[in-house]
């Protein structure tokens, strides 16, 4: 692991995400509700984390969930509306993971967006934590 790595990865992963966030605000504060939705991994998880390697990606998607827990207490003060989520979109076959996932691609998006479209709604009967970190099937996971 180089420094300049690790530099790049939070860059990626969690000052994008504070940037995006940060501009797009005054319009999330005209939504019921606001949703800043982070897409996190399981690989974020200090407590799952019982093989190692792969630290600039661990380390920067953990400052990513840290962010996102953050976020959606300070946004309780600003603007209350605004809620926060991160979530591990599930291991697909991407680029990024040479091409091989454990989970189905079209199940794992399915998920995600009745995830986003349920967040926040009142009257649903699964609600997830404000500054939470789910997996893309709803199920809670350890920071």
């Amino acid at each position: 692991m180089e420094a300049d790595d690790l530099i790049w990865s939070f860059k990626v992963n969690v000052v994008g995400p504070f940037l995006t966030s940060k501009h797009f605000l005054p319009i999330l504060m005209k939504s019921k509700p606001g949703k800043i939705i982070n897409i996190s991994s399981d690989m974020a998880s200090i407590g799952g984390n019982t093989t190692g390697g792969n630290a600039c990606y661990r380390i920067s998607k953990s400052g990513l969930n840290q962010l996102t827990k953050t976020m959606s207490l300070d946004l309780q003060k600003l603007a209350p509306n605004v809620l926060t989520l991160a979530i591990h979109p599930g291991w697909v076959a991407t680029k990024m993971t040479g091409y091989y996932g454990e989970d189905d691609m079209d199940e794992c998006t399915k998920g995600l967006v009745s995830i986003i479209e349920r967040f926040g709604i009142d009257g649903e009967e699964d609600t997830f934590e404000n500054g939470g970190y789910i997996r893309w099937n709803g199920q809670k996971m350890d920071y």
